[in-house]
């Protein structure tokens, strides 16, 4: 099989830089039938973005998108989700793959890398190495790693488990070695654990349930406060409150979200074609998974929040699976402010009776229609 794609540029951006040109506007761009591989590339490679398309991705796989008033995040977003794929952000690399992947890889980017520090010194130095990972045209991957280890003077089992493999030529910004081997064999399913030395690795199956990483946060006198409040905004993330911290089980783009004040970031929300002009609606790109089984058992508890209502309708439907719809334009027109902030709470509702009440509370109407939360005047 051919590999993936791959987009080099000398001037790739790293860092803060890399998070703010994902944020950049895009003049109005319309691709026509365009081929994935080659023009994913080529638009990360005009933004100075490092670009990778993995192995289990068809590069010839084509899409259609008017890239008008969106960002560039939104572009790669609304690219994958139209091809079933999806995007991942670690530092200087916009990684497009299967959806299941792309959603933990940065935490298991994060996993390995803890997991070297917590070896004997010159192991984890060998481990935490960073450099650039170059191959040519050709190259067979697990060659690839046979090089990386030999280089490294490290042990690799099982890599008779990677099947035979024909990569074309690529390159990764600069990753520690624990990272540049997760990077391979992540693609064939594949992560790996450390023998008591450090020095030897064997390769094992990933299992996308369990991967998740821990933080601990001050519960700043008020755990169970902080843990409903964070159960809401978090619902992929598990809670435990002890001698004065809160420890947060869940995915690195989870956790990144809470602030050291205890608060949490709004989700990124991706807007389908100019969601931004007058008229438009747009939905929220839900990162959950499919519409939570037998929805009319849920029921549904929230403490007071002070939040917009269209916000908090977003959130409890990505939580349950559910999708947004609401033409904000009409909203407005009809004499509700759809950023104003309001208060509301509600104990033990179903989700019908859930989205009804906040619908009352903001001065509009909430009602679910299958998978689906319409919002109107």
């Amino acid at each position: 099989m051919a590999s993936s794609l791959l987009a080099q540029t000398s001037t790739h951006l790293t860092g803060q830089m890399f998070q703010t040109q994902l944020s950049a506007p895009i003049a109005g761009t319309t691709y026509n039938e365009a081929v994935s591989g080659t023009s994913l590339a080529r638009f990360a490679q005009v933004n100075s973005l490092g670009f990778y398309l993995d192995r289990r991705c068809p590069s010839d796989k084509m899409f259609s998108l008017n890239a008008n008033n969106i960002c560039v995040r939104e572009f790669f977003d609304q690219a994958a989700d139209q091809l079933d794929w999806g995007v991942s952000y670690p530092n200087g690399l916009v990684y497009v793959g299967p959806k299941e992947y792309t959603a933990i890889l940065r935490t298991l980017f994060v996993l390995r890398g803890e997991d070297a520090r917590k070896l004997p010194s010159d192991a984890a130095k060998i481990w935490a190495r960073h450099q650039n990972l170059q191959w040519e045209e050709g190259t067979n991957p697990k060659k690839l790693l046979e090089s990386l280890a030999d280089e490294a003077g490290v042990q690799i089992y099982g890599l008779d488990k990677i099947p035979h493999d024909i990569w074309g030529a690529g390159w990764t910004p600069s990753l520690s070695l624990a990272n540049r081997v997760q990077f391979i064999v992540g693609q064939f399913g594949f992560t790996f654990k450390f023998d008591s030395t450090g020095l030897k690795i064997a390769l094992i199956p990933i299992k996308i349930d369990s991967v998740a990483t821990v933080r601990s946060l001050p519960d700043g006198g008020q755990a169970q406060q902080r843990i409903e409040s964070w159960k809401m905004e978090l619902p992929r993330c598990q809670f435990v409150a002890k001698n004065g911290k809160v420890y947060v089980r869940g995915l690195v783009e989870d956790l990144e979200r809470i602030l050291p004040n205890g608060t949490v970031k709004p989700v990124y929300v991706a807007q389908t074609q100019n969601a931004a002009q007058p008229g438009q609606n747009y939905r929220v790109v839900s990162k959950q998974p499919a519409p939570t089984a037998d929805l009319d058992k849920q029921r549904l508890t929230l403490p007071k929040v002070s939040v917009p209502p269209i916000i908090l309708a977003q959130k409890i439907a990505d939580r349950l699976g559910l999708q947004v719809e609401v033409n904000v334009e009409q909203l407005r027109a009809a004499g509700m402010a759809p950023e104003k902030v309001i208060e509301f709470e509600i104990q033990d509702a179903t989700v019908d009776q859930f989205f009804d009440a906040l619908g009352q509370k903001a001065g509009c109407k909430m009602t679910r229609q299958g998978n689906k939360i319409i919002i109107t005047p």
